[in-house]
């Protein structure tokens, strides 16, 4: 059977929880294990973010993770509720097919994506603040235009007209 393995640390207010999941099992004909964990602690499931979404596999406080026998998976997330003993409970284990596509970004969409999944994938389309120039504006300063960007005039010390 898998084995599991959690650990907590609470440092600022915040439960940190590190899952690890052993598929040492001996399982001939399995190539993996489909795994579904479920937070036991009592609140909110603050899961890791790419892009502003949940990372795969969390999904509200559950999560589900494929691993291949004889290999160990990992995962983890925060709370900001005190741990639970245990932090983690294992809703089922069943055998999976490992992947046959071969595909990284296949398999981290699932084989019915939603659009939260090919966010998470592809990331942000947005370009980079450093890459868009400022608009052009220009700025009223005592009674002159000045561009943006451009160098102001330097004003001497002598303030005669």
């Amino acid at each position: 059977m898998v084995e599991l393995d959690c650990t907590t640390a609470r440092p600022g207010g915040v439960t940190l929880v590190a899952v690890r999941l052993d598929n040492r099992v001996d399982a001939p004909g399995v190539d993996a294990h489909r795994i579904r964990l479920v937070s036991a602690i009592d609140g909110a499931t603050w899961p890791p973010r790419v892009q502003g979404v949940p990372a795969a596999p969390w999904d509200g406080d559950a999560a589900e993770v494929v691993v291949p026998t004889g290999r160990v998976g990992s995962l983890g997330f925060a709370s900001p509720e005190p741990p639970a003993d245990p932090p983690v409970t294992i809703e089922s284990v069943e055998p999976a097919a490992a992947s046959s596509r071969g595909d990284a970004v296949a398999d981290d969409v699932g084989d019915d994506p939603t659009a939260d999944d090919v966010l998470r994938v592809l990331g942000d389309p947005s370009p980079p603040r450093d890459a868009v120039a400022p608009p052009s504006v220009s700025v009223e300063s005592s009674g002159s235009a000045v561009e943006a960007g451009a160098e102001p005039d330097v004003i001497s010390g002598d303030s005669s007209p």
